[in-house]
């Protein structure tokens, strides 16, 4: 009997295309799905940006001497970056402002912004190292307005967590897409994941790239 049999071509072919018909349709779903996210998030990122820089404002409008809390590394630079280009006097202290002149060298344009005088504080936002808090006696700065940033800011009771007046969530962390965004940037041999949801490692095999979760039960022992 001839291969292949009477009308089988016909019906693979007919397969064949609704499977790809199928990965389109799921592929522009995926597109689709990333896009909103993304926007969700990028509005979320403005508002929080807003509520920043709104409540700032109004601070110094009433002649109080805002004090913004950040990480030292990361948080710091975009308060920093956030604060100074929208044209507020910003004045930042030696754990923040040392690793900006790294961000500069790599192309990272802020506003302007100057070295913390402890003794000149009036009508301008400090930017503090949230690490260095117990260094700085606010007593001197006159009458103050605390604010930290951290992604526990989320919570309700971060205020009282953190002592200060306002607690902003401002996170370090990356979010899914922004974790994928970057593989695709970097491009790595090969990503090992910590911690997290475990699907993660099956999109990043789907990109071509070689993923794997570490265990516990199975870790990875590096030698020199």
């Amino acid at each position: 009997m001839a291969w292949p049999l009477p009308g089988q071509l016909e019906r693979a072919q007919l397969q064949t295309s609704k499977i790809a018909l199928e990965k389109t349709r799921l592929s522009s779903q995926n597109i689709y799905t990333r896009l909103f996210t993304d926007l969700k998030n990028l509005s979320e990122k403005i508002d929080k940006e807003k509520e920043l820089i709104t409540l700032v404002k109004n601070k110094l409008k009433q002649n109080v001497v805002p004090i913004v809390y950040a990480y030292s590394l990361g948080k710091g630079q975009e308060a920093l970056y956030i604060l100074s280009t929208a044209d507020l006097p910003v004045s930042v202290d030696r754990s923040i402002r040392r690793f900006c002149r790294i961000y500069e060298k790599y192309g990272v344009q802020f506003g302007a912004y100057e070295k913390l005088d402890k003794e000149n504080v009036k009508g301008k936002v400090v930017l503090l190292s949230a690490h260095n808090r117990s260094q700085f006696n606010l007593s001197r700065f006159g009458k103050t307005y605390s604010i930290y940033l951290s992604g526990w800011g989320i919570d309700e009771k971060a205020r009282q967590r953190f002592r200060v007046d306002r607690a902003l969530p401002f996170s370090d962390h990356s979010d899914y897409n922004e974790l994928l965004q970057f593989v695709r940037q970097i491009k790595p041999k090969e990503v090992y994941c910590t911690h997290g949801f475990e699907d993660i490692v099956h999109t990043i095999n789907k990109m071509g790239i070689n993923a794997r979760y570490l265990h516990e039960k199975n870790p990875i022992i590096v030698t020199t």
